[in-house]
């Protein structure tokens, strides 16, 4: 049936109208007015820029009833409770009869929640400012979302680059499910180690700490479209009460105020935060009647007036006792609206509570004005987070229709369900964050866990517990205030696995609820351990009243303590649980219960990450403010390409290299270790031993390292000895070996040896002589033969001047070559698969090298593969060394930090340098002392490929084995190969080097130890960065 153009203007008009009715049918509005922007509000639109159109034209179409349910905000559960029977018609009929503003979502589950903020969008009027309490992620609150460390972590790492990146990340995770609001950061001043309900949730205790971290975080919140929230104005930090459960007083004077609690709020204004929640605090002295959330002295004369702030102020939960104060729900509501507030949180009954707002107004005691001017800052802040568009001037009519006009009710009909269409469209793309955000949000937090560990001790202090004498038999304690018997089981299990071989892992929890007996087994086995970890847990909780490390296990870390048995003592949440405590041999705080900080805890403690926290708050009786060891790292770790400041894809390139080369026949099978700034990235075995396809390659494999031995072995003792002044580099070898002083090498020095310029021939084939010489044949051959060329003047890689200066380092230290390099570089770096190996044993746990069948008649598996190593008994100092790419791995590591690791320092740094520093290029090999040294491009190919850097050396191995470190991006590539099985006659490896050199180069993508610039959450701004 068509209808007149009278009648569609007439419905058109009356939809516009019945927009924003009450549940009732009773219309509420005002005479529709032309939808023409209003002349823009500067300090709204600089706030929140390009939003006063829309708002203007939404907020001329509202009724009062309508004005005054935008103001609330009710509470919901993104959990299949939450989302079905009566809570869930309780939530609907909010939305979509009573319209109110906003909705603030406690527990959930990321799936779930995004689908029923899609459903109530759906069913909004006016679409929903969705809010959540995320202060240390959406983690916080969503099964599914990321938990960061606890606020105070990050106030330990003092890094605002850190505070924005993980401002940034919440707000992608939140907006993905459709999050607007974030009630965080938290501005707090935790100046009072009483503070029950505040603690862990500040940045610290100065004011300077906590207004650059504060203003760090809100910047990444609302630079990734989320509303930052910073609370409780004007501030609960100085207090041991919990506002939840009682009204806290702050008697402190203005001055006071200005210069501690009001500083963070103030830098937080400057900068452009968009919300303030108010908190449930009486301050006499600046209002000796009210309560700061409905006080006008406080919320508009202070927040308002003197700070400048603009945008939106929350209401704490007004069902609070601390505001409460035996006022009604809805008194609570009226006199948080006279203070000033925009949006009320949690009065837990709307309607009663807006009955009594209208009547405020309906009194005279609020203005409709004053309503407006609320909504307005709502309706601009809907529209800044993106919820203004499609339906923009376009109000979706009500679920209910007045019963009087009946025959309209089959077009509104159609109108809701074309405007619900347009809304499901709009929120089609809520969705649980996926899986790649959230793994650059654990790789953030994970990050940050580590940058927060902070460690007071002496300087001879137990930590960490590493290096020859390190303790090896740990007791762990998990002190746990909750009924939760997974408590610290990822700290438990962490220093299970970083225990050295030989070494015991004991874990106990003991919860407050278990028997004295449980408590007495445990201090009896602290006497079979040589260190004992008392690891506490204690929480933050709403309502409790009190934080502290309970009495029991008080009682019992000091009836520990007494036993003069080594304890470490750490805090998983609440840093203050020294007090009451004698002083701990080592005290380590994570600030953080999550399964981050637990780890990072046990990687602080045994070396595989540095430590560089600093206290946030001082420790009354016990440390101060600012304190905390800083440790270099000392293990390598295994880790993530992010965490090495590597692209995510050099795992696949990587990979690739070495499937294709096992396509190409380069060799059966080999190990890779790749390596940046203390994290070992790749760590694999790929194919098999032999090209049968039996015996699969491990990382563990032991290989022939061939000529690696002439630099892991030979060349790092003749280091130490010239550090030690035992080896002098420019004295003449006869002075250590006479017999080789002869025929033309007196004037041979042990430099000219280390450079391969010496003069001597390169090889001889001892093997194929009718008399095969023994090791002492060999000797007498080298030291009798003639020089070749004038020593220094040329370089030409010898075996034999590896060979001698193998025999003046036995000399020198009066023991053979395997024994002293065992002693002095592979033991103390736990290199236990590393050494030489006697002839004439087969060992099938080895990678088989060549079948010999001229000279050995057999497969060699075990033993050295060099003819002139074998004929001297496997142990020379250019080959006969056997060693795993992980043992390997630790060596380099040491050698691209500096030459130090694994509690020792092996080499100092200028030795190093001098030994690795480019000396000559004359020949086939550019080398430096003992090492290859880097070769650009333009002087021909290099196994290290074409993107290491000019500081670079390494070494490669016939056998198919290569090193390559660059110590400037502190940089390592290693390839065991056996390329020579079954024969020699397979050089294809030429190209699998420098491809897997060129793979780890060229993924690098940020400097070491700046691996959060690589995980996306945005550029900090520069005036974040400055100091």
């Amino acid at each position: 049936m068509a209808r007149s153009p009278a009648f569609m203007f007439k419905l058109a008009t009356l939809l516009v109208a019945l927009a924003f009715t009450s549940a009732t049918g009773i219309a509420l509005l005002r005479a529709p007015v032309p939808l023409s922007p209003a002349p823009p509000v500067e300090p709204l639109e600089r706030l929140w820029p390009g939003t006063t159109a829309w708002s203007a034209q939404v907020l001329d179409t509202l009724s009062l009833e309508t004005k005054v349910a935008q103001l609330f905000v009710t509470h919901a559960n993104g959990t299949r409770e939450g989302t079905t029977g009566a809570e869930w018609r309780r939530l609907t009929d909010l939305v979509e009869n009573f319209r109110v503003g906003g909705v603030v979502f406690f527990r959930g589950e990321a799936t779930t929640q995004a689908q029923a903020i899609q459903a109530l969008q759906e069913r909004a009027p006016i679409p929903l400012l969705v809010a959540q309490d995320m202060e240390f992620g959406t983690g916080m609150r969503v099964d599914g979302g990321t938990s960061f460390p606890w606020p105070m972590a990050l106030g330990a790492t003092r890094s605002p680059e850190l505070a924005y990146r993980m401002g940034r990340a919440i707000a992608e995770e939140a907006r993905a499910m459709g999050v607007h609001q974030n009630y965080a950061p938290v501005a707090d001043i935790n100046n009072n180690a009483a503070n029950p309900i505040i603690n862990v949730r500040s940045f610290g205790e100065r004011a300077g700490l906590v207004s650059a971290l504060t203003t760090a975080t809100l910047r990444g919140m609302q630079d990734g479209g989320l509303l930052a929230t910073v609370k409780h104005f004007p501030g609960h930090g100085d207090t041991a009460t919990d506002s939840h459960s009682d009204l806290p007083t702050l008697p402190f004077s203005r001055p006071r105020l200005d210069t501690l609690e009001l500083e963070p709020f103030r830098a937080a204004v400057d900068a452009g935060v968009m919300s303030v929640m108010t908190g449930h605090l009486f301050l006499p002295q600046l209002d000796p009647e009210r309560a700061a959330t409905t006080s006008p002295r406080i919320i508009t004369g202070l927040l308002r007036d003197e700070l400048g702030f603009d945008g939106l102020v929350i209401t704490d939960g007004l069902d609070m006792r601390g505001v409460r104060q035996g006022q009604s729900i809805g008194e609570v509501a009226v006199r948080a609206l006279e203070a000033g507030a925009d949006q009320l949180i949690l009065t837990r009954d709307e309607y009663e509570a807006r009955e009594s707002v209208l009547d405020a107004v309906r009194q005279g005691r609020l203005t409709e004005d004053r309503i407006d001017a609320s909504v307005e800052r709502i309706l601009r802040a809907k529209a800044w987070a993106g919820l203004a568009d499609p339906l923009a001037g376009r109000p979706i009519p009500p679920a209910l229709l007045p019963p009087e006009q009946p025959e309209l009710r089959d077009a509104v009909a159609d109108s809701i369900r074309d405007a619900r269409a347009l809304r499901r469209a709009q929120f089609a793309e809520l969705a649980a964050p996926s899986a790649e955000l959230t793994r650059r949000a654990d790789g953030l937090a994970r990050i940050i866990a580590r940058n927060a560990v902070t460690l007071v001790q002496a300087p001879d202090g137990p930590v960490p517990f590493v290096g020859p004498g390190a303790p090896s038999r740990f007791l762990t304690l998990i002190l746990d205030d909750s009924e939760n018997e997974a408590t610290g089981e990822d700290f438990a299990g962490a220093v299970a696995a970083m225990i050295p071989p030989g070494g015991r892992a004991t874990h106990r929890r003991l919860g407050l609820g278990d028997r004295e007996s449980l408590f007495d087994e445990a201090f009896a086995q602290a006497a079979t351990h040589e260190i004992i970890l008392a690891a506490t847990f204690v929480r933050v909780r709403s309502w409790s009243g009190e934080i502290e490390l309970p009495a029991r296990h008080k009682r019992f870390v000091a009836r520990l303590m007494a036993t003069g048995k080594p304890v470490v003592l750490l805090a998983f949440g609440n840093p203050y649980v020294p007090l009451g405590l004698p002083e701990p041999a080592a005290f380590l705080a994570t600030y953080s219960t999550t399964p981050a900080s637990q780890r990072a805890a046990g990687e602080a403690l045994f070396g595989q990450i540095g430590v560089t926290g600093r206290l946030p708050v001082s420790i009354p009786g016990h440390y101060r403010f600012g304190e905390g060891a800083q440790l270099d790292q000392q293990v390598l770790r295994l880790g993530t390409p992010e965490e090495a400041g590597l692209a995510p894809e050099v795992l696949t390139r990587l990979d690739a290299v070495m499937e294709d080369a096992l396509r190409d026949r380069a060799f059966p099978g080999a190990a890779l270790a790749v390596g940046r700034g203390g994290v070992l990235v790749r760590l694999r075995g790929y194919g098999h031993f032999t090209y049968a396809g039996v015996d699969r390659v491990t990382a563990q494999t032991p290989y022939d390292l061939a000529s690696l031995t002439k630099v892991i072995a030979t060349t790092s003792a003749a280091m130490k000895l010239v550090e030690e002044g035992h080896l002098d580099l420019d004295a003449p070898v006869a002075r250590y070996l006479p017999a080789f002083g002869q025929r033309g090498k007196e004037r041979v020095t042990i430099r000219h040896l280390l450079a391969h310029s010496a003069g001597q021939r390169a090889f001889y084939p001892f093997h194929t002589d009718d008399v095969v010489p023994d090791r002492e044949g060999i000797l007498d051959f080298i030291y009798a033969d003639s020089i070749r060329y004038r020593p220094g003047t040329r370089t030409v890689y010898s075996d034999f001047d590896m060979i001698v200066l193998g025999e003046v380092i036995e000399t020198i230290t009066g023991e053979p070559l395997d024994r002293y390099v065992d002693e002095t570089i592979f033991r103390p770096l736990g290199m236990t698969a590393t050494g030489f190996r006697s002839t004439g044993r087969r060992d099938i746990t080895v990678a088989p090298t060549e079948t010999d069948r001229r000279f050995r008649g057999r497969t060699l598996q075990g033993e050295v593969h060099d003819e002139a190593a074998w004929l001297m008994g496997g142990i020379s100092g250019h080959a006969g060394l056997f060693s795993t790419a992980s043992d390997l791995s630790r060596m380099a590591y040491v050698l691209a930090n500096g030459g130090e690791g694994y509690g020792v320092r092996l080499f100092e740094r200028e030795t190093l340098e001098q030994f690795t520093e480019r000396i000559s290029s004359r020949g086939r090999y550019p080398m430096a002392l003992g090492w290859m040294s880097w070769r650009p491009a333009s002087e021909g190919s290099s196994s290290a490929g074409r993107l290491f850097g000019p500081s670079s050396f390494g070494h490669t191995g016939f056998t198919g084995t290569s090193i390559w470190i660059d110590p400037e991006e502190e940089l390592f590539v290693i390839l065991l190969s056996n390329r020579v099985h079954p024969t020699r006659r397979n050089g294809r490896i030429s190209r699998v080097r420098p491809a897997l050199a060129d793979g780890a180069a060229g993924s690098i993508r940020t400097e070491a130890g700046h691996p959060e610039r690589l995980l996306g959450f945005g550029t900090p701004p520069d005036d974040l960065m400055r100091p």
